[in-house]
C-alpha cells in the first residue's frame, strides 16, 4: 500500500508539473546581508497561503531541479510572491540570480 501511495503522489506531482505559470516580476535586491530574489507569479487557482511552500522548477536554470519556495503573501491576492536568498556561487539560487540579471 505504501508503494502505491508513493506512486500516486509522484503521478500527481508529474501532472501538476506540466502546468506553466506566468512570471509577473523577477527582481534582485541587495543589502549588507547579501542578494535576495523576489519572484512574483500568477496564482492560477492554487490554494496556498503565506508560509506554505510550493516546489518550483525554472527550466532555463536547471531543467530537472525542483526547489521548495515559501509563499510570502496573503491567500486573497492574485499573485504569489516568493523570496529567495542567493546562497552564492555554484548554487541554484545564484543561477537564478544570474538568469534574472541576464534577462532570461
Amino acid at each position: 500500500i505504501a508503494l502505491a501511495l508513493c506512486f500516486l503522489e509522484q503521478c500527481f506531482r508529474f501532472y501538476r508539473s506540466t502546468k506553466n505559470y506566468k512570471v509577473y516580476s523577477a527582481q534582485i535586491y541587495e543589502n549588507d546581508h547579501g542578494a535576495y530574489i523576489v519572484l512574483q507569479v500568477a496564482r492560477q487557482n492554487l490554494t496556498i497561503g503565506a508560509g506554505q511552500y510550493v516546489y518550483v522548477n525554472i527550466p532555463s536554470v536547471a531543467p530537472l531541479q525542483w526547489h521548495p519556495l515559501t509563499a510570502v503573501n496573503t491567500p486573497h491576492e492574485g499573485i504569489l510572491t516568493f523570496l529567495v536568498r542567493d546562497m552564492g556561487p555554484g548554487t541554484w539560487s545564484n543561477a537564478v540570480h544570474k538568469a534574472i540579471t541576464a534577462g532570461k
